[in-house]
């Protein structure tokens, strides 16, 4: 049991926490600013982020960003979408640089 014990002590403080998906995607949208907020905890940001942003407007892709790290609760971008009127279609990619990925779909209001 001792040692059962022991090996639990030690494994919870030298296995890192395991990786996590991407939990939600947030938007705001002032004119044609769109504000993206990817939720992704993560205790190493600079190991463990959102690597990329891809978003399409109506179907077309119109940006492919990459990043190098995050804050602790997640990725935010702002993104300039010229053009952007009521009703298009907005598609948010967020890929984790270690683990899983995330798609979420808004209309614009």
């Amino acid at each position: 049991m001792k040692i059962f014990l022991v090996a639990f002590f030690l494994l919870s403080f030298f296995v890192p926490a395991f990786p996590n998906p991407p939990e939600d995607i947030g938007i705001s949208i002032s004119g044609s600013e769109l504000g993206v907020f990817v939720v992704h905890p993560s205790q190493n940001t600079s190991k463990h982020f959102i690597k990329t942003i891809k978003i399409s407007l109506n179907e077309e892709e119109v940006v492919n960003q990459g990043f190098s790290g995050q804050d602790k609760d997640g990725q935010r971008a702002t993104f300039s979408l010229p053009g952007l009127k009521k009703g298009d279609k907005i598609k948010i990619e967020a890929e984790c640089s270690i683990y899983g990925g995330l798609e979420k779909e808004f209309s614009a209001p």
